[in-house]
């Protein structure tokens, strides 16, 4: 068998045409490499990040096509894909082209129609895409003028929007671990028997069940930690950026204090020179006669 090359699906991206007979033509060019799925996923979830927001989705075309080919032929396929798409989900929210995200969530809806991803699966990567805001109404009345917002309570804000997504992420996986361990706990009982090899049919029933909704959970605990963990390298990502900025202008500031110093430091030292100067040039000049006695003294006793 052919080995998969890398640099030339990379290529092959690049020249992706976003027509039917492209995407497919290129979707069943993948699936020839069966073996090498996950250097295609890979690859596929480098160059989505590279690309530019005109190609990003056909990409997800190209996607949504292995998916729907590969649940029978390569299952593995879908979980090999769900560990990239929650970061290409976010990349296209961010591009915020509206057309394109209402045709994302109808490729995830698509997705959760025929299969392809668990109902819990689905939820989470819908969590991702953002909602469309409503349309203002022709009877809505006036728009009251904006209150006038201080510049440090707008900064406040601004940060605290920066850091939701990560708080979000963070509260779904606590909620997800919740549940698998809920559902573990309930499991052991139930499935030891249908887990024995001597098991009936009916526990066998019985053992399916439990294990389905725990695998489910599992499966959304894993999507949760793994969009935390974007989340989380997002706002190192942002404190990072800010480190280099506020270090600039620290610099910047030590220059201009330090100049500021000088020139302080400079005129008061003019200043003390000029008022012993002034004081020394206002004193009468006086000179000792004999006896200790001064000469403006000596001429007034002989005027005497």
């Amino acid at each position: 068998m052919a080995l998969f090359d890398t640099e030339l699906f990379a290529q092959k991206l690049e020249q992706l045409a976003p027509t039917q007979q492209g995407i497919e033509g290129l979707s069943k060019w993948c699936m020839f490499f069966k073996s090498e799925l996950k250097k295609v996923v890979a690859t596929w979830d480098v160059q989505f990040q590279k690309a530019g927001p005109e190609k990003r989705l056909s990409f997800l075309y190209l996607a949504n096509d292995m998916l729907q080919n590969g649940r029978k032929k390569a299952p593995e396929l879908a979980a090999e894909f769900y560990r990239v798409l929650p970061r290409a989900l976010k990349t296209m929210h961010k591009a915020g082209i509206a057309k394109d995200i209402a045709r994302v969530k109808r490729l995830v809806h698509v997705w959760g129609e025929r299969r392809v991803y668990s109902p819990n699966t689905i939820k989470q990567l819908q969590s991702l895409i953002p909602q469309e805001a409503a349309a203002p109404s022709s009877s809505a009345p006036p728009a009251k003028r904006a209150k006038t917002v201080d510049a440090p309570a707008a900064r406040e804000a601004v940060m605290d929007k920066r850091l939701q997504p990560m708080a979000t992420a963070f509260a779904k996986v606590s909620k997800a671990e919740v549940q698998s361990n809920k559902l573990l706990l309930a499991l052991s009982p139930v499935c030891r028997k249908g887990l024995e090899n001597d098991g009936s049919i009916s526990e066998l029933v019985k053992a399916q069940l439990p294990l389905k909704d725990y695998t489910g959970a599992l499966e959304n605990e894993v999507a949760g930690r793994e969009a935390a963990i974007i989340a989380l390298k997002e706002a190192v990502a942002i404190q990072e950026k800010g480190i280099k900025d506020a270090q600039s202008k620290l610099q910047l500031s030590k220059q201009h204090l330090q100049k500021v110093s000088t020139r302080l430091e400079t005129m008061r030292k003019q200043h003390v020179q000029q008022f012993k100067a002034k004081q020394a040039s206002s004193q009468p000049l006086v000179s000792a006669g004999p006896g200790g006695a001064s000469a403006e003294a000596a001429t007034n006793a002989g005027n005497g």
